[in-house]
Parts: C-alpha cells; sequence; structure tokens
C-alpha cells in the first residue's frame, strides 16, 4: 500500500472502530444503517460492519456515490434524500440494529424513529437545537442508547492514550490482509498541485 492510501485510513478507522466496536458493540447478524455512506467515515464503517457480520444499509443520494457505496460492501443503498423509513421499507428493513451517523446531525431526531432497541451514533458535536429533535419519552419506550464517538477523547483527556495504538494495529492487519482498503481516491502531487485543485 502506497503512503497516500495508507495516510487515508487511520482517522477514520478509528473513528468507526470506536462506534461500532467500543460504543455499539455491534453484535453479529445485525442491522447497520450508515447514513451518508460514500463519505470518507461511512466507506470504512460499511466495510468494517460487513467484516464484523452485519447486514449493511447504507446510504446515498447519486448514481456515482450509490456505486461506491456498493463497491465498499453495503447489502442495501437508500437515497437519504427521501423519508429515512420508507427508504428502509423498501429494502425490507423494518427497524436497524445499530444507527451509524456519517453526517452533520440535522437529522438526529429522525434517525431516532428507525429502530427498537437500537442505537445510534453520532461523529459531530450536537446542540440543543439537535437534541430538540428527539422526543426522549419515545427514546425511552423504544430502550434506545445513544453513543458519542469522538476519536480524539482518550489523548486529549489522557485516559489510556495508548490503546490507540491498538486500534491501529488492527487496521494495519485488516488492511494488509485485503479486508479493509484505503478510501482515497483523488492523489495530488504537491502543495502547488493542490491550491490550483482547491482554487
Amino acid at each position: 500500500m502506497s503512503f497516500e492510501d495508507a495516510a487515508a485510513l487511520p482517522l477514520t478507522f478509528q473513528t468507526a472502530w470506536e462506534g461500532l466496536v467500543e460504543g455499539m458493540n455491534a453484535q453479529k447478524g445485525k442491522s447497520l444503517f450508515v447514513l451518508n455512506g460514500a463519505g470518507g467515515l461511512g466507506s470504512i464503517v460499511i466495510q468494517l460492519g460487513k467484516h464484523l457480520g452485519r447486514t449493511v444499509v447504507a446510504s446515498a443520494s447519486r448514481p456515482e456515490t450509490v456505486e461506491w457505496c456498493k463497491k465498499m460492501g453495503a447489502d442495501h443503498v437508500i437515497n437519504h434524500r427521501e423519508d429515512l423509513a420508507s427508504e428502509l421499507s423498501k429494502v425490507g428493513v423494518a427497524s436497524v440494529d445499530y444507527i451509524f451517523n456519517c453526517h452533520e446531525n440535522d437529522r438526529l431526531g429522525e434517525l431516532f424513529k428507525l429502530s427498537v432497541d437500537g442505537k445510534v451514533a453520532i461523529t459531530f458535536n450536537a446542540t440543543h437545537e439537535h437534541f430538540a429533535s428527539v422526543d426522549l419519552l419515545t427514546m425511552w419506550m423504544r430502550r434506545q442508547s445513544f453513543v458519542n464517538v469522538m476519536m480524539f477523547a482518550r489523548c486529549m483527556n489522557e485516559a489510556q492514550p495508548e490503546t490507540v495504538g491498538g486500534v491501529m494495529e488492527t487496521c494495519a492487519k485488516l488492511a494488509d490482509s485485503g479486508i479493509i482498503k484505503t478510501t482515497a481516491t483523488t492523489k495530488l502531487n504537491g502543495l502547488e498541485e493542490t491550491f490550483t485543485v482547491q482554487g
């Protein structure tokens, strides 16, 4: 693997691992919904979810991103520009066991309506306005759990930061075995080309 391809993995893999394995303890044979599956994080969550034995439903809205999600291993791809519950029902999923939000939290309230006895993981800071869209009574009645994923938390708070090395060892092994593939696409040659592409 090239340095460029390898460089695309650590941040997203650690975030995916903390959410799926440490936070949600996602069990084999369960369903996983990945909002924004074609993004850098979503692409890794799909791959790791499949490796861990989950049925993965990803969301995308354009033909090229739908194909990308399928390439990453998603079992189903739904349109996140439509009502999510309706889209899930079209692929035969009435309730999702695990939800990994790889996007902003503007649809947080909608995500909590997609499961019973499920877990919802977020990676962006949720504001009071975002949480206002979540019906806590319904969340309690459905026995739902909330998982916050912040990959720098251990290092920032000096709470066993050495465990990150173990996660990276796992990432390397899965990459070496071909189970996890890089999500790098465009490679830029030097700062001049970088600034040219950025405009």
